[in-house]
């Protein structure tokens, strides 16, 4: 027999990788892909980029530019959706963006500099909201996101959309505050 298989990407080389350089390609693909591994996510240098930690280790997803130097990936990803979670959670980089997601997932007409990231992951909780939470806010919801930025700059604009069917389905409609 043979294999069946649909593949997204293959990615060949002449020789055998060392295990920082399979983690930097599992990493590459991860991050493309929102594709959420049990490890340290690190560009092609071996830096890391989002830290594993078990208690945000859910639907992790980054945007981020990668480009220039040796062994770096060309990467540009402005668009991260976690495949764990197609139907939740869309970090977008919208500074210059054209196009609508997802099928103009990679037309980006302007990036922060090379090797800048904004990564994110959750805890698992809910998504339900829960009892009060403070004098000011009167329910939270029982997921918990976190997120680490490598460079990103502050001042450009990041969107996180939530899928609108989804979350009202679960909450009832009504207005919610993200607090960030």
């Amino acid at each position: 027999g043979g294999l069946t298989a649909d593949f997204a990407e293959l990615i060949i080389y002449e020789r055998v990788l060392s295990a920082a350089e399979i983690s930097r390609v599992e990493s590459y693909l991860a991050i493309k892909y929102g594709i959420t591994m049990p490890k340290d996510y690190v560009n092609s240098s071996s830096g890391v980029l989002y830290a594993y930690d078990a208690n945000y280790a859910n639907g992790i997803i980054g945007i981020g530019r990668e480009t220039g130097g040796a062994g770096a990936s060309g990467y540009l990803q402005g668009i991260s959706e976690s495949e764990s979670e197609p139907n939740g959670f869309t970090l977008i980089f919208d500074v210059g963006y054209a196009g609508t997601f997802p099928s103009d997932q990679y037309q980006v007409n302007s990036y922060p500099t090379n090797n800048d990231f904004l990564m994110m992951g959750h805890n698992g909780g809910g998504v339900n909201f829960t009892g009060t939470y403070n004098a000011i806010c009167n329910n939270r919801m029982g997921r918990v996101w976190k997120s680490v930025n490598t460079g990103m700059p502050t001042s450009d604009s990041v969107t996180y959309r939530f899928n609108a069917a989804t979350f009202n389905t679960l909450m009832g409609g009504g207005n919610y505050q993200v607090l960030i």
